[in-house]
């Protein structure tokens, strides 16, 4: 429920939840083409950004689990020109 609250409460909190929707879409369509351990570091790295905005507001700790979730799809997700400019 404290997500929720999150969500009205934060900018950083409704950019991070975004960021993890995009990050999720783009893995969902690159599913075939992704080892197990890259689909499990995504997956994990979206989830503690979830649980970051639902354990808090502040927005240190928000722009870093964002940061992190940005590393772990630059390392593990395959680029492209239509996915580039989703994650910015």
């Amino acid at each position: 429920m404290s997500g929720f609250i999150n969500w009205f409460a934060s900018s950083n909190a409704r950019h991070a939840l975004q960021m993890c929707g995009h990050v999720e879409k783009i893995l969902s369509s690159q599913r075939d083409l992704l080892k197990a351990d890259a689909i499990a570091a995504v997956k994990a790295g979206v989830e503690k950004t979830r649980e970051t905005v639902g354990s808090t507001t502040d927005q240190k700790q928000l722009e870093s689990a964002m940061t992190e979730l940005e590393n772990t799809a630059n390392k593990w997700l395959k680029r492209s020109e239509e996915h580039t400019s989703e994650l910015q």
